[in-house]
């Protein structure tokens, strides 16, 4: 016990970002290493890579290509092993409606994206995390409007606790959906990463050791005197 506690010494008391590669989008060819892409179809024929994906300026951009296109969902994803310790999931996120499309009858249903969490092996630790359309933010269970913080960049800081989803595998999706809403739609996405719990300051588990074995003495010591 008392070796282990040496080697638990060398903890640096921060909490490291885990788990997602390439978060902030500047890392491989177009900025997307470690991220897949693919387009759905409306008859949900999947192709791969995307056509409507990239991410050359440090942050993802989703474009949605018309509702004449036949595609429905554009995705950004990656598969993720969560951490043992992992705390938190926060991203940056936004929503910008362009110019009008014209390839639909114009519904007015708005296009939307959506993050989402899918477990290899329970579906009982999926998660719907957050969604957006042109009128803002919105839990996707419930759909109750959100208030996030605005970042100034056309972005908003979404953070969650993920502690339930510790040690396990999956994929982590943003899914922009195409709806007939009669306008092209932007999805940006930044800054994404897990934070695990903070580990021991320095000396932390040293000074502990110490002191249980300073425990321990004082106890035979209290024992010989009986």
């Amino acid at each position: 016990m008392f070796a282990a506690f040496l080697v638990a010494s060398a903890g640096t008391g921060q909490a490291w970002a885990i788990d997602i590669v390439n978060g902030d989008f500047s890392a491989g060819p177009g900025g997307l290493a470690n991220w897949q892409t693919v387009d759905t179809l409306v008859d949900f024929t999947v192709l791969a890579p995307s056509g409507y994906v990239s991410a050359a300026g440090g942050v993802a951009d989703l474009q949605t290509p018309g509702f004449a296109s036949g595609v429905v969902m554009v995705t950004l994803y990656q598969a993720i092993a969560i951490g043992p310790t992992a705390t938190t999931l926060t991203f940056d996120l936004g929503l910008a409606p362009g110019t009008g499309d014209a390839g639909g009858s114009g519904t007015g249903v708005p296009d939307f994206l959506q993050v989402s969490y899918v477990d290899d092996l329970d579906s009982a630790y999926d998660h719907r995390f957050v969604a957006v359309d042109i009128n803002g933010f919105y839990n996707p269970n419930t759909f109750v409007p959100l208030i996030l913080p605005d970042l100034g960049n056309g972005l908003s800081r979404f953070a969650t606790g993920i502690a339930d989803l510790a040690g396990r595998t999956g994929t982590l999706y943003f899914d922009l959906n195409e709806l007939d809403d009669g306008l092209y739609s932007t999805a940006l996405i930044d800054n994404v990463r897990i934070d695990a719990a903070a580990a021991p300051a320095p000396g932390t588990w040293m000074l502990l050791a110490f002191g249980l074995a300073g425990a321990g003495a004082s106890r035979a010591r209290n024992r010989q005197r009986a």
